[in-house]
């Protein structure tokens, strides 16, 4: 009886052997598969945007588009895409020749024809983008209007990504439009 538990015993483990010599090969083939899947999601270009202010106190806010490469690979073939509609949300218009022209280099920001071909990490790009005034008659922009934007981009190895945020016109000295100065 004992040397039948004893067979039986060294029969289980040939068993699980047998088992573990097909378990050992799936789960390390599934560890490197999502090693090599957290690397690529941490070693990435990450791009974003947001209008930057150069304002003076009581006088007229410029504006720039800025795009910034904050991850740790360069971006290429960067496009910024937002819809006619949601661009003329947050456009002032007025007959001026002036904001004509202003609002023209609005548009082209998000042209599909307007690329940004390479930005490196840790840089950033910027293109004007409108005023606000206290006289409403020269504004560009509405303030604190948002537009919804898609930004598109690669990798150096072509491989794609895209980020959707919002963009608001807003003074960007304060993160609510204002802060005390000295």
């Amino acid at each position: 009886m004992t040397h039948d538990f004893l067979q039986y015993f060294i029969d289980s483990l040939r068993d699980y052997k047998i088992i573990l010599n097909f378990i050992s090969p799936a789960i390390s083939a599934t560890s490197l598969y999502l090693t090599r899947r957290f690397w690529l999601s941490a070693n990435r270009p990450i791009v974003s945007a947001s209008i930057v202010s150069i304002d003076k106190p009581l006088e007229t806010i410029l504006y720039n588009l800025a795009v910034y490469n904050t991850g740790n690979r360069p971006a290429t073939s960067i496009k910024i895409h937002a819809s006619k509609e949601n661009i003329d949300k947050i456009i002032d218009l007025n007959d001026s020749e002036n904001s004509k022209a202003l609002i023209e280099d609005i548009y082209k920001c998000f042209d599909s024809e307007t690329v940004i071909p390479l930005l490196i990490n840790g840089k950033e790009a910027f293109n004007s983008f409108g005023l606000t005034s206290p006289g409403s008659g020269d504004n560009v922009l509405k303030y604190n209007a948002n537009l919804p934007i898609v930004i598109t981009y690669s990798d150096l190895e072509h491989r794609k990504y895209k980020s959707q945020q919002v963009l608001v016109v807003r003074s960007s000295q304060g993160f609510a439009g204002g802060r005390w100065t000295k």
